[in-house]
C-alpha cells in the first residue's frame, strides 16, 4: 500500500523493450507483454510544456503489472532526472497507485513533501496521468492515475492474459 492505495504497476527504464520483456520473463515468468510503440505525447514537465516520446510494454508479474519503457527524447523528463542521458545506466523508474480522487492524492502527497514533476492527459482513455516526485524519498517516482473505467479495463486486461500464459506470443502489440 502507498497513501493508502495499492501499488498496481512496477515500471522500468530500459535500453530496449523487447529484450527487456524477454529477459523478465525468462527470469520472472512475467506477461504477455502487450507494446505500445512510439507514443509521442504532450505533457507538462515542472511547468513547462514538453512533447516526449516513448515505448512501452506492459505485462503482468505476480499481482502486480510491470511496465518496461524505452524513451526517444532527451532531457529535460522524469527518465533523466534518474538517468542522465548517456550515463548508460537504467532500472527502476516508478510505482504507480490508481486513485479515485486524483487531486485528494496529489495532495495528501504534497503534505508530505512530495511534488508534482509531470502531468499528462491520454485524451483516448479519458485518463489524465501525474508523476510525483519522491527520487529523495524513496529513490523513484510515483505515478498517480485517476481511475476511469478505460484504465482499469486494461489492467484488467492484462492481468486476464497472464492467468493461462505459458510463454508464446511474449510481445502483442496494440493501440491507444
Amino acid at each position: 500500500m502507498l497513501f493508502g492505495q495499492p501499488i498496481r504497476q512496477i515500471a522500468y527504464y530500459v535500453e530496449d523493450i523487447r529484450q527487456a520483456a524477454e529477459r523478465h520473463h525468462k527470469l520472472f515468468g512475467s506477461g504477455p507483454f502487450f507494446l505500445l510503440e512510439d507514443l509521442r505525447l504532450t505533457v507538462n514537465y515542472r511547468g513547462r510544456e514538453l512533447e516526449i516520446g516513448h515505448s512501452a510494454a506492459f505485462g503482468q508479474w505476480g499481482d502486480v503489472q510491470v511496465e518496461l519503457m524505452q524513451w526517444f527524447t532527451g532531457p529535460p523528463s522524469v527518465i533523466h532526472d534518474l538517468y542522465p542521458q548517456g550515463s548508460g545506466r537504467y532500472g527502476l523508474h516508478h510505482v504507480a497507485v490508481i486513485a479515485d480522487d486524483l487531486d485528494a492524492a496529489i495532495a495528501d502527497m504534497s503534505s508530505l513533501g512530495l511534488h508534482e514533476a509531470m502531468r499528462s492527459s491520454l485524451p483516448a482513455w479519458d485518463m489524465t496521468v501525474v508523476m510525483i516526485d519522491a527520487i529523495d524519498t524513496y529513490g523513484h517516482f510515483i505515478e498517480i492515475y485517476q481511475s476511469v473505467p478505460s484504465l482499469v479495463e486494461f489492467y484488467d486486461m492484462v492481468e486476464r492474459a497472464a492467468e493461462d500464459f505459458k510463454g508464446d506470443n511474449l510481445l502483442r502489440k496494440m493501440e491507444l
